[in-house]
């Protein structure tokens, strides 16, 4: 799922085929709205557009790095309007400067 509600990029027109953008609240129905994350901390190294990429086109690589600097962890605010911790386990999402094409087997959604 690409929950991106604020902008297009190369990444949209390649995953348009399988994948959809949501462009309005109500556009959210697939998962339902307490599965779809909106808002979520990027890491401060890794901002570089006005959206959170999710790679869904290769398994366990970060499209873009969330942040780690709530002790290890993120957070997130879903289309429902809960909120979530999530505590990172992979050295490369633990990193204080990401670098390359981080990888994150047991954290990339």
């Amino acid at each position: 799922m690409n929950c991106n509600m604020n902008g297009n990029s190369w990444y949209t027109a390649t995953i348009d085929v399988l994948y959809y953008t949501y462009r309005k609240y109500s556009g959210i129905v697939r998962p339902p709205a307490a599965g779809a994350f909106v808002f979520l901390d990027e890491h401060p190294d890794d901002i570089d557009d006005g959206y959170f990429l999710v790679n869904v086109t290769q398994h366990a690589v970060w499209g873009n790095m969330p942040a780690n600097y709530h002790n290890g962890a993120c957070g997130f605010s879903f289309a429902d309007g809960h909120a979530e911790i999530k505590k990172w386990r992979d050295p490369d999402t633990l990193a204080a400067h990401p670098g390359g094409q981080p990888m994150g087997p047991h954290d990339v959604p």
